[in-house]
């Protein structure tokens, strides 16, 4: 039998050293790539979060004229709160666990709400859930610019 050993022009204990460094360099490049995920996760968070406020904030500002006069602006109101409703959804991955819940919760009652009674009651208790969420958004909103 034969053996086959592979003969190096360098030393082994510099082939050791690069393999310890090759399983170190490894372990960095997959920390980082964790750190990366959290920096694109707050970077979405510091930049749409504001966005959508101010979207959600002009839908309100309409919603409220719309339902001043529902009689003749009940389908304009239901579109409305169909589009913040949408706003909101498109927020929810952008946020962490803890901070979906109001919105899901508020997502779930305006389709409920809407879908099942939909009358000027219905449609205000919808606006004034709405303007919750808002509040609560523009006060993430404030804590991400400090971050």
């Amino acid at each position: 039998m034969e053996s086959t050993e592979l003969n190096s022009y360098l030393p082994a204990w510099i082939t050791d050293t690069a393999s310890v460094v090759s399983i170190i360099g490894f372990i960095v490049t997959c920390f980082l790539f964790v750190e990366a995920r959290k920096i694109r996760e707050s970077f979405l968070r510091k930049v749409r979060i504001p966005e959508i406020v101010n979207d959600l904030d002009r839908i309100f500002t309409d919603l409220s004229s719309d339902l001043k006069s529902y009689a003749e602006n009940k389908r304009s109101a239901h579109e409305k709160i169909m589009k913040a409703t949408a706003l909101l959804e498109s927020i929810v991955p952008k946020l962490s666990n803890n901070d979906t819940d109001k919105i899901n919760s508020f997502i779930a009652n305006s389709r409920q709400s809407i879908n099942d009674t939909p009358n000027e009651d219905c449609f205000w208790r919808v606006y004034s859930e709405l303007s919750g969420v808002i509040t609560y958004l523009q006060q993430l909103a404030k804590d991400t610019r400090l971050n």
